[in-house]
């Protein structure tokens, strides 16, 4: 499921978080992000996974995002291969100061860094 959609004011960057981890090909394929906001519709100019779990991806428009977008995802599936449910959403982009955005990615990161370490610890006992 797709948790939300998110614009830098001034940016043209929309940071999609999902539920879960994504199946990867599908999630940076630009064709599956369509912005619509007034005076422009059209696919993503790139893709990029923000957090190495992959829940968290950068989509970059040409054009500026604006108050009042809203963000179409096509296609996506989970790891498991499950399709994202509804297909295709649509919902609104919110905006957000940037050092939240960042944040998130960050601490996500950190998360998974205790969480693997966790995990070999436990492998080696």
């Amino acid at each position: 499921m797709v948790l939300s959609a998110t614009y830098i004011p001034g940016s043209r960057d929309v940071f999609v978080a999902f539920s879960e981890p994504m199946e990867i090909f599908p999630a940076l394929d630009p064709f599956n992000y369509v912005l619509l906001t007034q005076g422009f519709t059209g696919t993503a100019e790139s893709v990029a996974q923000v957090d190495p779990l992959g829940t968290l991806f950068r989509v970059n428009y040409l054009t500026l995002i604006t108050t009042g977008s809203r963000l179409r995802v096509d296609y996506a599936s989970d790891l498991a291969g499950n399709p994202l449910s509804p297909s295709p959403i649509t919902l609104d982009i919110q905006p957000v100061p940037e050092p939240s955005v960042f944040a998130v990615a960050g601490l996500v990161a950190i998360l998974l860094f205790v969480f693997a370490g966790k995990q070999r610890r436990r492998a080696q006992t």
